[in-house]
């Protein structure tokens, strides 16, 4: 639900995983987070607990004894593996930070996590008119970054971080420019938030914006709404 920030994943265990004879298990969980590549995070995840698992079962293993959150077979139960999926936070990764008009940041600083970062917001928001909020530091891949996130807006908004890497307006123009988008500055994060909000209204009510780009510009972004507590502006 990418207005809730959570989707729900069925999570399978192979059979013969973590060890041979070990059977197949199969569960339903839930995700505090969205996008597509959060269902292969997931599943990192879950691998290394089980490998940690099979590891301490083993005689002598560091923590063995005194190890929890397993059931009476000496194995995580699959209540304690959807407890700790659903309890993950990722703040700045897909975040939704203001419901009008619908804010997402993410910190995607480079040209694959700005892909991916395309593809999920195609995923979840088909067809809404994307105000995109674009700062980097300057050391960043920006060609590429700008190649995959300005073609599908339908604003743009350049701004800058408070940090001292941060890419110049000018240098993020000169990137941007070539794709046609129109294009708007702002010298800070909290300026590039409320004429972003403006150019949302007047693209109406689905419009979306997501700030992203840089880290730092994504904690500028969530210190002007308020959210060093990790609340929600609505």
């Amino acid at each position: 639900d990418p207005l809730t920030g959570r989707q729900a994943v069925r999570v399978e265990i192979a059979a013969d995983f973590p060890r041979p004879g070990a059977p197949a298990r199969a569960f339903a969980a839930e995700l505090a987070l969205l996008g597509h590549f959060q269902r292969t995070n997931a599943a990192t995840a879950l691998t290394a607990a089980l490998l940690l698992e099979e590891g301490l079962r083993t005689p002598g293993a560091l923590w063995a004894s005194g190890f929890s959150g397993r059931d009476g077979g000496g194995r995580f139960d699959e209540a304690t593996l959807a407890r700790g999926l659903a309890a993950a936070r990722w703040p700045g990764r897909l975040e939704i930070v203001r419901e009008a008009p619908l804010t997402i940041v993410d910190g995607a600083h480079n040209a694959d996590s700005a892909e991916q970062l395309r593809r999920a917001l195609a995923d979840l928001f088909p067809g809404r008119p994307l105000v995109l909020v674009l700062g980097t530091s300057v050391d960043k891949d920006i060609p590429g970054i700008v190649r995959a996130l300005v073609p599908g807006a339908a604003r743009v908004v350049l701004t800058v971080s408070s940090h001292p890497r941060s890419a110049p307006l000018d240098r993020l123009r000169a990137e941007a420019a070539p794709y046609g988008a129109p294009l708007a500055e702002a010298a800070t994060a909290g300026a590039a938030l409320d004429l972003a909000a403006a150019l949302a209204r007047d693209l109406g009510p689905d419009a979306l914006i997501c700030v992203t780009g840089s880290l730092f510009l994504v904690a500028d972004a969530r210190d002007y709404l308020g959210l060093a507590d990790g609340a929600l502006a609505v």
